[in-house]
């Protein structure tokens, strides 16, 4: 008998962190051979102590190590054992510790966590943990963000209890046009090749002028792909009736990055109960296509970039007595194409130029049918609204000069915005009306001692219809220990849009007038918030707290004055005022997020009885997610509290009231990457508790006479399936 005997080595693996040399406690460290780590493969497994030391035993060759630190990027060492020794190893922080990169209302690229404003970040990673593949979706479980369906207008989204004209929403900071009854249809606006979407809640007037009381909702595209390119395909299939597929490619080649993409979204429709051809859900088929090509010079970069989207909304009516065999359907076509050509210029090492031109488009046609059920023939109905075409175009120019340098207490931006917007159509006053704004604006950040950072900010604009005020604004962040904290202060201005003031849309379902006389909106806006960061045991812990009053006098609301009849007219006031606490606590593989919010509203009207009406609303939701080597379980879900919305009729004074019941909606998915990442599988259960509508009894008497009363919510609990596939050389 003979004895084999193999020299251990005991090997110290020392991690510190890349930003101040701290040491990484409770990490996680696994040693393999290879660089797969599957479960057979893996040889031993540490956690660093207090100092961030980890010890291992190990024979002489080459080795794998992968760390696992909460608070930053997992990393794989490779490593070539002879004899004992220590080797040290730094680690990057994640975006939990430095924050994600934001642009919207700053001065120069900046990380969340060092802006003065409250910045929410959706990241792309995060967003594909849900499977969401439109703007709706991405918003609907979001803390303080209230989305609205309707089944033929589409999704709407209101902040901090304000919503419709005064939520502004931008793709790459150009504004979205084409709104029903005041709303953006998110649902419309694609997010297959996004970087992130950046959220900030109250006015930021002074930078994007009318629109934005309530806040800003950017969406970043991607810019960038790699020299070797980049092919991703994008596979959804969900069992309510949802098909979608996207592909996009890009490449570097030289100075150039060319990004080219397209989509289609399918939706066959849904109903809760079977009505034969009807269904409560519209059936819809979206495709979208985008090309990009950018151009990055030493100092310049210019990037033109061109989309189109393409929208069909079959609206199928029910068969209509006595003998049931004819019925009115209604096809609605949507379109929206945008173009943009941006320019930036550095100037010198302080100085920095950054500016676009974008022209956009928006139309949506109605056309409406007589249907014979038995021969499937049909003709077109011309009369009451049967043939109606709504369109608007916009002509854009934005440019900000930028001066930042880390050695002064004091930088600066000086920026002008111009936008020219038109309104085409039968229901438009006259065929044609155009609204014009032009606008100066500046800002400066000053510093105090390294920890507080003033930014106070001034607008300047001219109105071709209204007179613009002044919008001022001036925001604090203050830095002490672990903890920050914020507070701002904005005026915000919103003039009628084309709509408001010159809509006439009249048939047998609907009386809906403009008004001329109208008053623009004002607003006053406060905030503050504290947030910080622990670490403890290996734990990352996050708080956060924030408060906030909005007042605006003459809001433009859509009020009844009798029967189907309908006007826009001028409240005396509108508050909202709330706040919302949350939580999260991050381990090296667990993550947790809490949060409640509640929001306080109240309007009076522009009567002389001055009828007030008031109520309340609370929120919650929570996501955990758990990772178990490849394979990640996320539950997400959103508490949304009983609210209260108005009618008021401009002729009485009177505020009718109504009550939307709460509900929750709440999904689950399980998420498995493959190939080095390069495929990733989602399976999962939207709507949980199967949620499909709730009450809503002020519908039945709102401008759609023929509305339920009922909200619609979603299309019940439903199964699903995603993949994307990544091809990268």
């Amino acid at each position: 008998m003979s004895n084999l005997a193999i020299a251990q080595n005991q090997v110290t693996l020392e991690l510190t962190s890349a930003t101040n040399a701290d040491a990484v406690e409770y990490a996680e460290v696994l040693v393999s051979k290879s660089k797969g780590f599957a479960p057979n493969q893996i040889i031993t497994y540490a956690v660093t102590n207090e100092f961030g030391k980890a010890k291992i035993n190990v024979a002489n060759g080459l080795y794998y190590v992968k760390i696992v630190a909460v608070g930053f990027d997992e990393r794989v060492q490779e490593i070539r054992v002879n004899e004992s020794s220590t080797y040290p190893i730094v680690l990057t922080p994640s975006d939990e510790m430095l924050g994600h990169t934001v642009v919207t209302v700053q001065s120069r690229p900046t990380s969340s966590t060092k802006s003065v404003e409250k910045v929410l970040v959706l990241t792309k990673k995060e967003l594909d943990s849900r499977s969401v593949f439109n703007l709706k979706d991405a918003l609907v479980q979001q803390m303080n963000v209230q989305i609205s369906n309707d089944n033929a207008t589409g999704s709407s989204v209101s902040l901090m209890g304000v919503s419709g004209q005064n939520v502004k929403i931008l793709i790459d900071g150009v504004p979205v046009i084409g709104r029903l009854d005041g709303n953006i249809d998110l649902s419309q606006i694609n997010i297959n090749d996004i970087e992130r979407i950046e959220v900030i809640e109250g006015p930021v007037s002074t930078a994007y002028g009318s629109n934005a009381l309530a806040g800003v909702i950017n969406v970043i595209t991607k810019k960038k792909t790699s020299t070797s390119g980049e092919i991703v395909v994008d596979g959804y299939h969900e069992t309510n009736g949802q098909d979608n597929i996207s592909l996009v490619a890009g490449k570097q080649i030289k100075k150039y990055n060319v990004r080219v993409g397209g989509s289609r979204n399918f939706f066959a429709g849904w109903n809760p109960i079977d009505e034969g051809r009807y269904d409560l859900w519209k059936p819809k088929e979206q495709y979208n296509g985008r090309f990009q090509i950018s151009r990055s010079g030493e100092k310049t970069q210019i990037l033109l970039k061109s989309e189109i989207f393409k929208e069909l909304l079959i609206n199928k009516g029910k068969p209509l007595p006595s003998y049931y065999e004819t019925a009115f359907d209604e096809e609605f076509s949507t379109l929206r194409f945008d173009q943009k050509l941006q320019v930036d210029r550095q100037i010198d090492t302080n100085k920095r130029f950054s500016g676009f031109l974008a022209y956009n488009y928006y139309s949506r046609v109605r056309n409406k049918f007589f249907k014979d059920l038995v021969t499937l023939d049909s003709r077109q109905v011309l009369t009451d609204g049967g043939d109606d075409t709504t369109a608007f175009n916009a002509i854009m120019a934005r440019g900000t000069y930028n001066y930042f340098s880390l050695k002064n207490s004091f930088n600066y931006q000086l920026g002008y915005d111009i936008i020219s917007q038109s309104g085409f159509g039968s229901r438009i006053e006259d065929g044609q009306k155009t609204i014009s704004d032009f606008a100066l604006f500046a800002t400066s950040v000053i510093t105090i001692k390294n920890k507080i950072e003033l930014k106070p900010g001034v607008r300047v604009a001219y109105n071709t219809s209204y007179q613009a005020p002044i919008a001022p604004t001036l925001s604090a962040r203050y830095k002490h220990k672990d903890y920050v904290y914020r507070f701002s202060y904005g005026r915000g201005f919103r003039a009628p849009d084309i709509k408001e003031l010159y809509l006439f849309f009249v048939d047998v379902n609907h009386n809906v007038l403009g008004n001329k006389d109208l008053e623009a909106e004002r607003s006053h806006n406060f905030q503050m918030s504290a947030s910080g960061f622990h670490r403890v045991k290996g734990l990352l812990i996050r708080p956060s707290a924030s408060l906030f009053y909005n007042n605006i006098t003459d809001k433009i609301t859509l009020a009844g004055i009798q029967g189907i009849q309908y006007t826009y007219v001028n409240l005396d006031q509108f508050q909202s005022a709330g706040g919302n606490i949350r939580l999260g606590v991050a381990g090296n593989r667990t993550k947790v997020n809490l949060g409640y919010s509640a929001t306080f509203v109240s309007s009076i009207s522009n009567q002389e009885n001055g009828s007030e009406s008031s109520f309340n609303y609370s929120e919650f939701n929570g996501n955990i997610s758990r990772t178990f080597g490849k394979t990640t379980l996320n539950y997400f879900v959103k508490y949304n509290g009983a609210r209260t919305i108005f009618n008021l009729n401009s002729e009485t004074g009177e505020v009718t009231e109504s009550v939307i019941d709460n509900y929750i909606l709440s999904d689950f998915q399980v998420s498995r990457h493959f190939k080095d990442k390069r495929i990733q599988l989602n399976l999962g259960i939207k709507n949980l508790f199967n949620v499909t509508s709730v009450n809503n009894e002020l519908q039945a008497g709102s401008v759609h006479t023929s509305a339920p009363a009922d909200l619609a919510i979603g299309t019940g609990r439903s199964y699903f399936v995603k993949a994307i596939v990544r091809i990268t050389k």
